[in-house]
């Protein structure tokens, strides 16, 4: 099939998103974005995943794929794309659209669209396994997300099999891609449990911390 010009300029904009548009973030932008509105993320991410671990517990595998899903969702959107947006100083309508086209497009866009921005965080996702030995990202827009839509707009019956996949893609996904970028802006999540504070201790300069303003990216 040819490519019209629409595609073309698609195409262009997709290369503009992966490869150029990271480059403009301007990182203490971001660092203030993900201190101030990490905690209440996570709080939310928390939430959801211990519903779906208490559903898989109790056997209900579709509703526990749907809350797994979900939180996977609000990772991608507020802590891969939303601090690219906040970084470039951009609108909120920009991170919804950057969110809705990196988990809607077509499986070769979405993934140079998510890797471009990782990248340049030194994160490569697609490098990201499973326990189970199965690829983190080819399982989320292979089976997570299609799963969730298979039963929630055709009401099939999902297993204990691709609830134990969610829960295990929702769990890498925020130990290897969020604690990740965590660690790039220099959070100390293991030390203090927060995004919003810092705590440091060097043998020259002794022991700083850093404070940020709590604030809910959902409401505000």
């Amino acid at each position: 099939m040819s490519m019209d010009w629409s595609d073309y300029q698609q195409e262009a904009y997709y290369d503009y998103l992966a490869n150029e548009f990271p480059k403009e973030m301007h990182e203490d932008s971001i660092r203030s974005y993900l201190g101030s509105n990490g905690d209440a993320i996570d709080a939310r991410l928390n939430r959801l995943q211990g519903k779906a671990e208490e559903l898989h517990r109790l056997s209900y595998y579709d509703d526990a794929v749907v809350n797994c899903a979900t939180a996977i969702e609000i990772t991608i959107k507020y802590f891969c794309v939303k601090p690219i947006v906040e970084g470039a100083f951009l609108s909120e309508l920009w991170a919804t659209q950057l969110s809705k086209w990196i988990v809607d497009v077509r499986p070769a866009d979405q993934r140079r669209l998510l890797l471009g921005i990782l990248k340049h965080w030194g994160i490569d996702i697609e490098a990201v396994e499973l326990t189970e030995g199965r690829a983190l990202w080819g399982t989320v827009t292979g089976h997570v997300l299609p799963n969730r839509q298979e039963f929630v707009h055709c009401g099939g019956a999902l297993g204990k099999e691709d609830s134990e996949l969610a829960l295990s893609s929702l769990k890498a996904m925020r130990e290897e891609v969020v604690g990740k970028i965590g660690e790039r802006f220099g959070f100390t999540l293991k030390t203090t449990g927060k995004w919003s504070r810092i705590v440091r201790e060097t043998e020259t300069e002794g022991r700083s911390e850093t404070r940020y303003t709590a604030r809910d990216p959902f409401t505000s």
